[in-house]
């Protein structure tokens, strides 16, 4: 059986520094690049996130643990846009090594179940002491290195369109809720593998 030659989706292991470094890489090698040609609005994306996260990482070191919390949740932002720009990448690669690795992604070595999420439990919902706030946690998921919140007004239908933030830690603070309505909460987890796994939904009335 041909092996199957995928981007390495490791970018949460490198430092602040370092993952600037990374896509600043990724960026330069994918413009212009005659194996990615046209549009691609993951890339447009990928540079957005990018910006915004180099503005916090400037704020955070002089700032408060305020902007650590905000460089923080860009720095979740900026790994997720570059998982879509990565399976762009795959797509567009073909199984090529030579492509894949002109994009200036790595690629994947072996891979493996080692790194596969479970689906994430113990979902807790607490109003907050401000209106329209709730605090959201979720269990300890093994090998997870991003959490997705997500929330909605309920009930859920299959046309729900979830609102989501992006973070590092298996806490958060949802805010400016519509107080007297019942909200809809999920938490999702990744690891290595791209694929995001979500836990059981949780109503709430938000106070």
């Amino acid at each position: 059986m041909k092996k199957v030659i995928r981007v390495a989706l490791n970018m949460y292991r490198l430092s602040d520094e370092a993952l600037e470094v990374k896509v600043q890489s990724i960026i330069k090698n994918m413009t212009n690049n005659a194996s990615f040609p046209g549009s691609i609005p993951e890339l447009d994306a990928v540079s957005q996130a990018f910006t915004a996260f180099q503005v916090a990482l400037v704020a955070q070191r002089t700032g408060t643990k305020r902007e650590t919390a905000i460089k923080n949740d860009l720095r979740a932002a900026l790994i997720v846009a570059c998982r879509h720009l990565a399976n762009v990448v795959d797509a567009k690669s073909n199984n090529d090594l030579g492509i894949l690795l002109s994009s200036g992604f790595d690629a994947r070595k072996e891979p493996t179940a080692a790194g596969r999420i479970e689906k994430p439990g113990g979902l807790q919902v607490t109003v907050g002491n401000l209106p329209g706030t709730v605090k959201v946690s979720i269990g300890k998921v093994a090998n997870a290195v991003l959490f997705v919140y997500q929330y909605a007004p309920a009930p859920v239908t299959d046309q729900t369109e979830w609102k989501t933030l992006n973070s590092t830690t298996r806490t958060k603070t949802i805010i400016n809720l519509e107080p007297g309505k019942q909200y809809a909460f999920r938490v999702g987890a990744a690891g290595p593998d791209p694929e995001v796994i979500y836990s059981d939904v949780v109503l709430r009335f938000v106070a």
